[in-house]
């Protein structure tokens, strides 16, 4: 959460779950502003979400907060800062999806596919989370990916050969195994993903899920490793799944017809 004070001084607040990583990064932001001679308009704050809210969302000296997090949260910030008539700018969720045309060149589309699902163990808003793949291509896509999700490794985070680190902490890893248990329950084929625990972390296989696109869980940001892919056979169709979700965020297609 961001808050612009009196125009021209900012106060940030980072996720509870890391406070270390915004202690650093509050750190690297001093010597900028030491090197810019504008000491004084970035500060830190690692206070509770219950005792920064009346210091930032309900304060009328704030004209501007932006939040980025959940759209839970995102609600409360919203109707927090307008019940004072302020300004909000808020980046709530992410439902990213792909659409893999028929004409795509599978040499782009495998490595930035897999790259957008699990980086940062899918902990990102900007993780994919939806993959349409024309009819056609869907079973090689399929087993490209499977096969370059064997190739990942998973371990230490600090580590030069791990690509996949640990979900952040316990909730988030039950909310992975129990959201790959509703998509089996609806009827949906999970081709990767077995979960395991290192007595260090909560780390997990990434998952492919076969999926349909009218589930209700795919309205949903599990924040986790989980991608869904689903067939298609027109790009309209594609594009109008896409647009089902209530989240947005960010999209893409892979295509090499200009007309698409």
């Amino acid at each position: 959460m961001l808050a612009v004070i009196a125009g021209n001084v900012v106060l940030w607040k980072p996720s509870p779950k890391a406070p270390i990583t915004s202690i650093i990064i509050q750190k690297i932001c001093y010597k900028a502003m030491a090197k810019t001679n504008v000491k004084g308009v970035f500060y830190l704050s690692l206070l509770e979400n219950s005792e920064i809210e009346p210091l930032i969302a309900a304060n009328k000296q704030v004209p501007l907060v932006s939040f980025t997090g959940s759209t839970a949260v995102g609600r409360k910030v919203a109707t927090s800062v307008a019940n004072r008539l302020g300004r909000s700018l808020l980046e709530l969720s992410g439902n990213n999806a792909s659409i893999v045309c028929k004409s795509a060149d599978l040499a782009q589309v495998i490595p930035a596919v897999v790259f957008a699902a699990v980086g940062t163990t899918g902990q990102r808003c900007t993780t994919l989370r939806r993959l349409y793949v024309h009819a056609d291509l869907y079973s090689e896509v399929l087993e490209r990916l499977l096969a370059a999700y064997e190739q990942l490794k998973i371990g230490e985070p600090w580590a030069p050969e791990t690509l996949i680190g640990p979900l952040i902490d316990e909730n988030s890893f039950k909310n992975f195994r129990q959201t790959l248990k509703t998509a089996v329950a609806l009827g949906g084929t999970v081709h990767a993903g077995a979960a395991k625990v290192s007595t260090q972390g909560y780390f997990v296989n990434p998952a492919i899920v076969s999926a349909e696109p009218d589930w209700p869980i795919l309205q949903q940001e599990a924040f986790a490793p989980i991608l869904y892919i689903m067939p298609f056979t027109e790009l309209t169709e594609a594009i109008a799944y896409q647009n089902q979700s209530q989240h947005g965020l960010s999209s893409s297609i892979f295509s090499q017809s200009l007309k698409e």
